[in-house]
């Protein structure tokens, strides 16, 4: 029987019952294979994570929304590889239906949540090595044991490629749905033979056909990088043992060379054993029968890799011994950051966890020590994996935005604006495309609020935000004043409205003063009539309100988030955008992004007549500013990763429909770190404070 054959016989005997509705979740290989072969059964259509492709059709079957698979179908048969099962169920099991896998067991939820006892944790890297001087011959799987891939599902290298193929040769061209229907109607396909079927489904060119070929081989090589300890293993093994290299992939050995290659691993041909080559399957063990009968013999034999049943069981039962390794994805599903897979829908959260899983679960024992548990020592990785994806979409966000309103100048405020500021220009430093200028300002809300006062009235507004400390203290911190008072009492701050017409003349003297000056210092950044935008972090856009209010205007700003609230004043006075939603998990976590997103000086009070600018003296966060600084020289870092991908599928002119972009899983992604997801250790955590000068003068520790 053909590989074919064999799966759709186990279909069938996993669901005998012909007249059930069924909904297939997945329209790869697998589902492509089952509506060619079991015509009689009653599929009433397709499910998929691509919510884009609701409503289209596959395979002559309607692509289903939830909705309409609840209503339509009896069952939900995850019909994909079982690597994938774990994070389909978590994506539907509060889906009103009932959801099964396609070997027949019902799915339901299982003991990955307790991944502290996976006793995979059990094992190391020196059990590895030391296992490896008892054998003759060694193999090794290439793909997710040798290499990972920048992109989480393997499906996505085809999607990623399909944008380089619209984008390099200009071509409309469906090349994932034609690519997978050439493939289905193979056993065991070269690349070469999958684009040969292409040839019959297509109106293009040879030539055409070939270099897309080309195109898709080098995409894939430049998405993969190594695991680096079993790089090494390997070639050390080579030293003093026979090693092979046995994939079940559709690259025939002169491909799969060159992969190697980028690795650093120089092998023989005659020792790069692939399925698409030899017609035989690791996973059904044909394969494994060829590899024992022709290479093997009666040598005592070791293979390595990432697959249970097709790297292990199937070697096994041939004679061969295994050793079996978590590629990053199974790491991922079995982590403490297990919660995230089920939210990995777009082309752009996969690549932006296919990076993070290359940094984080480059090795097969990463999480070994901490059984599952992900901690960051190390301030520049925790940036790139904690704030990469949040700036990239802000930033990408800020383009989209403010391009459409012609503004002459983009004012990102002091201090969180200061790691804005520079990701805004290293990103457009690296595109051609005309940007709007961006500077900094600096501000803080002392420094406007009490530059913004010319009545009464307004000293009434100042004084109505609370304050936490002497009545001394409160005249010198928000108006500018040092006057001796004693300490209040509680019964003296509820006497202030009753204190301060004292003071009434010193006030709008002191603010007649700041505001002199430091408009002068807001027109040497920008002319009086230039059309300006503030960019902010949140969230009720005070700094903006009584920006707005010093330059007696309606100003533009763009916050990571805000409130837009009938009841905030700020929103209503002034025109406030976000980019996430006000429930963002960001937010939920906005005083330790606010202890990361500070400068390396003190908050600025005002500026004097001779132009100094005068400030507090520097906290905490500011005399740990050098973890700050990591943590965004990480973020960039991932910046320009994405970039380099950004830039090959992406025309200067049409990076405002930037492909790479997903605010909501950036989001999800944030949300599910700080979320028991991972933890910082102690030497970091002990370095984020909260401080706020406008309400008192207290800073406590986040963690």
């Amino acid at each position: 029987m053909t590989k074919f054959e064999i799966e759709v016989e186990e279909f069938k005997k996993a669901f005998p019952n012909t007249n059930m509705k069924i909904a297939l979740y997945g329209t790869g290989r697998f589902t492509a294979t089952l509506l060619q072969y079991a015509k009689d059964y009653h599929f009433v259509g397709l499910l998929d994570r691509d919510s884009a492709l609701v409503g289209t059709e596959l395979y002559g079957l309607k692509v289903l929304s939830r909705a309409e698979a609840e209503e339509q179908a009896d069952i939900i048969v995850i019909n994909t590889q079982e690597s994938y099962w774990k994070s389909i169920y978590e994506r539907v099991k509060d889906w009103n239906i009932a959801i099964y896998y396609r070997n027949g067991q019902k799915a339901t939820l299982d003991t990955y949540r307790d991944y502290e006892q996976n006793p995979y944790w059990q094992k190391s890297l020196k059990t590895l090595e030391d296992k490896i001087l008892s054998y003759q011959i060694i193999s090794f799987d290439i793909f997710d044991t040798l290499l990972m891939r920048k992109i989480f599902y393997e499906i996505d290298v085809l999607k990623f490629t399909e944008l380089k193929i619209k984008a390099r040769f200009n071509i409309d061209f469906d090349f994932v749905s034609i690519r997978k229907q050439a493939a289905s109607a193979l056993e065991e396909p070269s690349i070469d033979e999958i684009y040969n079927q292409m040839r019959s489904l297509t109106s293009l060119s040879d030539d055409m056909l070939e270099q897309i070929k080309q195109c898709e081989i080098q995409t894939d090589l430049s998405l993969t990088c190594s695991r680096r300890d079993i790089i090494a293993l390997c070639k050390k093994a080579q030293k003093t043992k026979d090693v092979y290299f046995v994939s079940d992939m559709y690259y025939p050995k002169e491909v799969l060379q060159q992969f190697l290659k980028k690795a650093g691993i120089a092998t023989r041909l005659s020792h790069i054993i692939s399925s698409c080559d030899v017609k035989r399957s690791k996973a059904l063990g044909t394969l494994w029968s060829y590899y024992k009968k022709h290479i093997a013999r009666t040598k005592s034999a070791l293979h390595i890799g990432d697959s249970s049943t097709a790297d292990c069981t199937m070697a096994e039962q041939n004679g061969i011994d295994s050793f079996y390794i978590m590629s990053a994805k199974t790491m991922l599903e079995n982590s403490s950051l297990h919660s995230l897979s089920s939210h990995i829908t777009s082309l752009y959260a996969s690549i932006v966890t296919g990076l993070i899983t290359c940094n984080v679960f480059n090795s097969p024992f990463a999480l070994n020590k901490t059984k599952g548990h992900i901690f960051f020592c190390d301030e520049s990785l925790a940036g790139y994996c904690l704030f990469g994806s949040i700036l990239y979409s802000f930033i990408l966000y800020l383009i989209d935005a403010t391009s459409k309103a012609s503004y002459d100048v983009l004012l990102f405020f002091g201090r969180d604006g200061y790691f804005f500021i520079r990701a805004y220009k290293y990103f457009c430093k690296h595109f051609k495309s005309k940007f709007t200028t961006a500077k900094y300002l600096e501000i803080s809300r002392k420094a406007v609020m009490c530059a913004s006062i010319r009545t009464t009235d307004d000293i009434k507004e100042v004084l109505a935000f609370p304050f936490n400390g002497s009545v001394s203290s409160l005249l010198h911190k928000r108006f500018g004043l040092s006057l001796t008072y004693k300490t209040a009492s509680h019964a003296e701050q509820e006497e202030l409205s009753n204190i301060f017409p004292k003071y009434k003349d010193q006030i709008l003297a002191r603010a007649e003063y700041e505001r002199k000056n430091y408009l002068k210092y807001l027109h040497s950044k920008t002319k009086r009539s230039a059309h300006i935008a503030v960019i902010d972090s949140w969230y009720y856009g005070n700094n903006q309100y009584y920006l707005g209010k010093l330059l007696q205007k309606r100003l533009d700003g763009f916050y990571l988030c805000c409130s837009k609230e009938s009841t905030n004043i700020c929103a209503q006075s002034q025109n406030m955008s976000s980019c996430f939603a006000p429930d963002c998990a960001l937010y939920k976590n906005a005083i330790f992004c606010e202890s990361v997103f500070t400068s390396p000086q003190g908050m600025f009070l005002y500026i004097d007549a001779l132009g100094i600018k005068h400030r507090e003296g520097k906290k905490q966060n500011q005399r740990y500013f050098s973890v700050r600084k990591e943590m965004i020289k990480g973020s960039l870092r991932f910046f320009k990763e994405l970039i380099y991908m950004q830039k090959s599928i992406t025309k200067d002119k049409s990076l405002l429909h930037a492909p790479l972009n997903d605010r909501g899983f950036s989001d999800e992604l944030f949300g599910a770190f700080m979320k028991d997801g991972a933890c910082l250790c102690d030497d970091i955590k002990n370095k984020f404070f909260y401080d706020n000068g406008l309400l008192g003068t207290k800073e406590t520790k986040i963690f």
